[in-house]
């Protein structure tokens, strides 16, 4: 694992969570508007979680996780700075062409599958990027100033510098519980 981290990843603050919190291991990702080729690429295999509260909503959830939705909303940092719990490592690339896949990742993640479909469909390469991540959560939250360029539709962001991790990572599913679900996971493509 590295030392010190440059790079962050945007995602849904309850998503961030689901993944800290081991409900699931994935992100699905097609790309965000300023991204430099238009779709998503995994710059980095190590990097810390951003957590973002503009673009999710409860519609694209499943009715499980909407009480856990409000309390993400409530946590929302009014200090002006980044808030950053988890640490990831990609583990996987799984690039999904139909959307009959869809219906059998049910249970394995928080969205509701009408949002894997908008996503699939977004933009001229009918794709999404299923990205598996074994996430850590840090011993104690790193708080950074918020920049604007931290700001727009791009997945990734880079630090001017790099932040140390500290030691003590947990991590967010034990390895046999992570490797249960990844296999369950891999079953289902």
């Amino acid at each position: 694992m590295t030392e010190n981290c440059t790079k962050l990843l945007k995602e849904w603050a309850i998503v961030c969570e689901a993944l800290g919190n081991g409900k699931q291991i994935f992100i699905a990702r097609k790309g965000g508007i300023a991204e430099e080729q238009g779709e998503f690429i995994v710059e980095n295999r190590e990097f810390l979680l951003f957590p973002t509260y503009l673009h999710q909503n409860r519609e694209s959830l499943i009715p499980s996780v909407l009480l856990d939705f409000e309390l993400s909303l409530d946590s929302e940092p009014k200090d002006g700075k980044l808030h950053l719990k988890y640490f990831a490592r990609v583990v996987d690339e799984i690039k999904i062409t139909h959307p009959s896949l869809f219906n059998k990742l049910k249970g394995q993640h928080i969205w509701d599958e009408s949002l894997l479909q908008s996503r699939f469909e977004w933009g001229s390469e009918k794709a999404l990027t299923i990205v598996v991540l074994r996430v850590y959560e840090l011993p104690e939250e790193i708080r950074i100033p918020m920049k604007q360029s931290y700001g727009g539709c791009k997945s990734w962001v880079t630090l001017e510098k790099p932040i140390p991790l500290p030691g003590g990572l947990k991590a967010a599913l034990s390895d046999a519980e992570f490797f249960i679900k990844r296999d369950q996971l891999l079953k289902s493509m």
